[in-house]
């Protein structure tokens, strides 16, 4: 039976330039009705002026601008759309229309984490269930779970006084992963965390049941809130959950490879503008995180078949590639224009030909650095498209020595076998032959006793 899921965009924040003050800007409009900016009194560790914009009295975006670090271009902006937007069909509507209203240049995606929440996986599989054989099936044994990429997770969960252990969430790789990827209870993280009926609305429009009593966990004092969860206890709120899989894209985890025609490009905008595409940005990245496989009697773990825990889950023409941009790709030559540039804003008083000097080096690193990076690139995209030609695996060394060995012991068996053959039937023969041998008569007369 098919199960019902959901996929959506649970965070997006992008990046933009700009020249203008958003806080001098009047208030726009979107649809038909105002929305305006409301500066807070702080800033953050990167940038040093943040403002909320306000459409229909709640809040639909945050704006930073203003950075703290010399790293980061003078007139960078952060847009971020608030989760409640998120969940709306508009959403992309309304970022177009904030960028245009305050003068802003799109340049990337910062950060943007896409999800999957269901009930069951596909052949009504149980989250639980995954996660348990994950980590405690045994190796090489029938259902036991292993998964493509790097083997660190984190889980967590809990454990009740009877000592039965329930799983709540996992995560795979590393925190500082360009690609995260989590699988947790979410409808146990809107009751202990932050109730968001925006979310459950959305799980109600498509199928997804989620029985979980909130009018009584409201109506608990926070003390003993505090002791459900210190506890384990507050499971027992949630009768049928909703489980969630996100996926956390960082910006160097934006670049994507077209298999067909081996064209690199990024994830952008472009892939938000229907619920396929969204579809499709889940599914793609999903094939790197959350590849698994499962023993179903195999010995070795090249040969378990693929576990397909999704629902709707296509073969992707576009799949994600790692490119490290540190090495060879002109980063020192970028950092050294950023510091002479820094030298010019900084010193007014430099002479002409000083500061004509300046620039042209500037210009000259800039080039080296653009060269570089465009080389680097397209190399490694090229011998990512002839390590797919390869027609041959690194593990059928290990088979061709594995059937040799096989051979060897074979043979050596065969050996025995006929050295034994040839041993009893040479000492068949002589005892045959002896048998057959006529006796001798004796050298003296015998007299046969009669009996009386």
């Amino acid at each position: 039976m098919k199960q019902n899921y959901v996929i959506s965009v649970d965070w997006l924040q992008v990046f933009c330039t700009g020249s203008s003050d958003p806080s001098a800007i009047p208030s726009g409009n979107f649809e038909g009705k105002p929305f305006w900016l409301r500066k807070r009194s702080y800033g953050s560790s990167l940038w040093c002026r943040i403002a909320d914009i306000i459409w229909q009295d709640w809040e639909v975006a945050e704006i930073c601008w203003m950075p703290r670090s010399s790293a980061i271009r003078s007139d960078a902006y952060s847009v971020r759309l608030t989760n409640r937007v998120l969940y709306s069909q508009k959403f992309m509507s309304l970022l177009a229309e904030l960028i245009g209203h305050y003068e802003l240049t799109y340049q990337g995606i910062t950060r943007i984490d896409v999800c999957y929440d269901c009930n069951l996986l596909k052949d009504e599989k149980k989250v639980p269930w995954l996660i348990r054989e994950y980590l405690l099936a045994q190796p090489c044994q029938e259902g036991h779970i292993i998964r493509k990429g790097s083997n660190r997770f984190e889980v967590f969960g809990k454990r009740s006084q009877d000592g039965a252990t329930e799983y709540t969430a996992i995560r795979f790789g590393s925190k500082n992963s360009n690609i995260g990827a989590y699988a947790y209870n979410k409808s146990l993280e809107l009751l202990e965390v932050k109730d968001k009926p925006w979310i459950r609305e959305v799980w109600e429009k498509n199928g997804l049941v989620h029985e979980t009593r909130y009018d009584e966990w409201a109506a608990l004092k926070e003390y003993e809130r505090n002791r459900h969860i210190n506890a384990g206890s507050s499971t027992s709120f949630v009768h049928t959950p909703v489980w969630r899989f996100e996926i956390s894209i960082k910006a160097e985890g934006r670049d994507l490879l077209t298999v067909a025609d081996g064209e690199l490009h990024k994830l952008g905008l472009d892939y938000l503008t229907s619920y396929e595409k969204i579809k499709s940005i889940f599914y793609m990245y999903a094939e790197k995180v959350f590849n698994f496989s499962m023993s179903t009697g195999q010995l070795r773990r090249r040969y378990y078949p693929r576990l397909i825990i999704f629902e709707d889950c296509n073969p992707c023409p576009v799949v994600p590639i790692a490119i490290n941009r540190n090495v060879g790709t002109g980063r020192v030559e970028r950092v050294c224009y950023n510091k002479l540039q820094k030298l010019c804003e900084t010193y007014h008083d430099i002479p002409h030909t000083t500061r004509q000097g300046l620039n042209e080096a500037m210009q000259f690193l800039l080039y080296v650095a653009n060269v570089k990076d465009s080389t680097i690139r397209t190399l490694r995209v090229a011998n990512y498209l002839n390590e797919m030609n390869c027609k041959k695996w690194l593990g059928s060394l290990d088979d061709a020595y594995s059937d040799a060995m096989h051979n060897v012991q074979h043979a050596k068996d065969l050996c025995h076998q006929l050295a034994q053959e040839e041993y009893w039937a040479s000492m068949i023969e002589e005892l045959t032959a002896e048998f057959l041998r006529p006796i001798d008569p004796p050298p003296f007369p015998v007299e046969l006793i009669s009996e009386t």
